[in-house]
C-alpha cells in the first residue's frame, strides 16, 4: 500500500522517502503553466502527519549512494523504468490522515520531470499484472489510475504532480481550486513541522493517534511503554559532509518525558559498548547521540559522518529487506526486539565507572551524561 511503503522508506531513513516516493512530475506536456503554489496548502487539513524534503541534497548524500545500490526506489513503483525522474524533482511533500497505515495519504511532488515518461512507466508496470490505467477527469484535470488499491496520478501544471489513493487525491484536487481547509489551518501540527523544517533538509512532523501507538506497544518491551503517551513526534535531517539528526518526542507530561529520556540515555550508553554495536558497525554512532530532557519534550541529536552514514544505510537496507520478506513485518520487528531480551538485555554489575548497573527510576544517570561527551567526528567508525 502507497502509505506502508512511505512509512518503511521512513524507518530505512528519510532519504528513501525522497527517493522512494519522487514518482511523478511533469515536463512541458499541455499541462497549464506552472504557477507558484504554497505545497502546505494541498495537504488536507485532517492531515496527523505532514513531511517535506529537499530531494537533491538527499540524492547526494553517501545514505542514498548506498540504497540505491541495493534497492531501486523507481522500480518499486513504475516497475522496470529506463526514465529515472528523481534528479529532476525540486521539493516533496507528503500528507496522511488518521487511516495512514490503512494505505491512505498524498504526495505532492513539484520538479519538471516528464509526465509522457513516467505515464509510460505507469501502464507498462499496470500491464506486467494484468491492469490498464484508466483515465478520470475531475474539473478539467486528467487522473490516472489502474484500479483501486493503485496509485493515482494526476497533474496540476507544469511543474506540480500528485499522486496519491483516489480520496486523497481529489482532496487535493479540491483544495487547489480553493475548497476546503488545509493543514496549514492544524495548527499544532503545522507549528511542529515549521519548527522542525527551518533550515532543513527533510521534516517529518506527526501527531500520532491511538491506532498507530496500540500498533507501537505491541513491539515494545516493558521498559519503553512511555512512548506510548507520546503526543507528538519529530524528525529534521539536514544533509552536508555526513549527516545532522534531530528528533523530538513530546509525552503528556514532564516527568513521564523525565522518566523516558534517562531510559533512552541508558540505552544508548549500555548498547554503544555492546559488542553486537561493535560487530555490527554502529557503536560510534551510538556514541554520536545526546539525550535531552526539558518538561514534556525529549530531544535526541546526532552527527554522522559520510562514512558512519554509508555504513547504517547498508545495514539498514539488509534489516529492513528481512523484515519485509518474513510474510509478517510486525512480528519479524516484535521478534528483532525481543531476541535478546528486550531492547536492553540485563546489564553487568561492573559498570566501567565502578557504579551498580542502572536499573531504572531515579537510579538511572541523567539522560545528558548517558551518552560520552565525545565529538561525533571522533565517534566515526
Amino acid at each position: 500500500m502507497l502509505v506502508t511503503r512511505i512509512f518503511r522508506g521512513i524507518v530505512v531513513s528519510a532519504a528513501v522517502v525522497a527517493a522512494a516516493h519522487a514518482l511523478a512530475g511533469c515536463g512541458s506536456c499541455g499541462e497549464p503553466e506552472a504557477r507558484t503554489r504554497d505545497p502546505l496548502s494541498l495537504i488536507p487539513a485532517d492531515s496527523i502527519v505532514v513531511a517535506s524534503v529537499e530531494v537533491r541534497p538527499v540524492l547526494a548524500s553517501p545514505a542514498y549512494e548506498r540504497i540505491r545500490r541495493s534497492v531501486n526506489p523507481v522500480s518499486a513503483y513504475l516497475g522496470d523504468c529506463e526514465y529515472d525522474p528523481l534528479p529532476h524533482i525540486d521539493r516533496l511533500w507528503l500528507g496522511g490522515g488518521a487511516d495512514v497505515l490503512e494505505g491512505k495519504g498524498v504526495m505532492v511532488v513539484m520538479g519538471p520531470v516528464v509526465r509522457d515518461k513516467v505515464l509510460e512507466c505507469y501502464r507498462a508496470d499496470a500491464r506486467r499484472d494484468g491492469l490498464t490505467v484508466e483515465e478520470e477527469q475531475v474539473k478539467g484535470v486528467t487522473v490516472y489510475s489502474a484500479g483501486p488499491g493503485r496509485l493515482h496520478l494526476a497533474w496540476l501544471d507544469a511543474k506540480t504532480a500528485v499522486v496519491g489513493d483516489r480520496d486523497s487525491t481529489l482532496a487535493v484536487l479540491a483544495l487547489d481550486r480553493g475548497e476546503g481547509s488545509s493543514v496549514r489551518s492544524n495548527q499544532t501540527l503545522f507549528k511542529l513541522w515549521e519548527r522542525m523544517a527551518k533550515g532543513q533538509h527533510v521534516a517529518v512532523a506527526m501527531l500520532p493517534q491511538k491506532s498507530q501507538l496500540d500498533r507501537l506497544g505491541k513491539v515494545l518491551p516493558d521498559t519503553h511503554q512511555g512512548l506510548m503517551r507520546a503526543e507528538q513526534l519529530g524528525l529534521s535531517l539536514f544533509v552536508s559532509k555526513g549527516l545532522d539528526i534531530r528528533a523530538m518526542l513530546r509525552l503528556e507530561s514532564g516527568d513521564s518525558a523525565t522518566k523516558m529520556a534517562k531510559q533512552l540515555g541508558r540505552d544508548i550508553e549500555y548498547w554503544s559498548g555492546h559488542e553486537y554495536a561493535e560487530i555490527a558497525g554502529v557503536d560510534g554512532h551510538l556514541k554520536a547521540m545526546r539525550v535531552e530532557n526539558a518538561g514534556p519534550e525529549i530531544t535526541v541529536t546526532a552527527h554522522w559522518t559520510e562514512a558512519q552514514v554509508r555504513s547504517l544505510a547498508g545495514l539498514a537496507v539488509d534489516s529492513i529487506d528481512e523484515i519485509m520478506r518474513s510474510g509478517d513485518p510486525e512480528k519479524a520487528l516484535r521478534e528483532r526486539f525481543q531476541k535478546d531480551g528486550g531492547a536492553v538485555p540485563a546489564q553487568p554489575a561492573d559498570r566501567p565507572d565502578g557504579g551498580p548497573a542502572p536499573t531504572g527510576g531515579d537510579a538511572a544517570p541523567a539522560s545528558g551524561d548517558a551518552a560520552p561527551a565525545k565529538a561525533a567526528s571522533d565517534a566515526s567508525r
